[in-house]
């Protein structure tokens, strides 16, 4: 008996095996040629493709109480009392940037006096010192200082030194 099987299982090469494989090979090269070339010409893509492959330093904006002095002040002026806190924003861009900041006095049990919302626009690598003054309630005693930017992660807390512990 003859065996007409090949050994080993594959098929024997044919010539159309051989144009199909070569016209796949024609048609690789072809795509990412003109995947090569879209990027070349696109700035676009040029842009993207700098960007993943050049590191890029992390950009951070910083918000901390004023150095120097207590971080938060009190004072009575004209028969009210007044809570008033010194911070600094800043920022490492490349340009201005406007941020939103929120100052809350707390009393007891976390309960609001008073807030005030302002914006501060700081230049890229300059700190900016923001001082704000708010007025206390009737005789209503605070407890906490809270300084936030709106909308972002950044915050910073003062806790009145007869109640617990101070900056944080």
């Amino acid at each position: 008996m003859i065996d007409t099987e090949p050994t080993g299982g594959t098929r024997p090469e044919t010539p159309l095996r051989r144009r199909t494989q070569g016209r796949l090979s024609i048609a690789v090269v072809a795509v990412a040629l003109a995947l090569g070339l879209a990027s070349w010409v696109s700035p676009t893509v040029r842009h993207q493709l700098g960007l993943s492959f050049t590191a890029e330093p992390s950009r951070y904006t910083e918000l901390y109480f004023l150095a120097g002095r207590p971080p938060v002040f009190v004072r009575e002026l004209g028969g009210v009392a007044q809570v008033g806190v010194d911070f600094v924003v800043a920022h490492d861009g490349t340009s201005a940037s406007s941020y939103t900041y929120r100052v809350e006095v707390r009393g007891p049990g976390e309960r609001p006096l008073n807030d005030q919302v302002g914006t501060v626009t700081v230049e890229a690598g300059m700190p900016r010192a923001v001082h704000v003054v708010l007025d206390l309630p009737g005789s209503d005693k605070w407890e906490s200082v809270r300084v936030s930017l709106v909308g972002r992660t950044e915050s910073i807390h003062y806790t009145a030194p007869d109640t617990g512990a101070g900056p944080s």
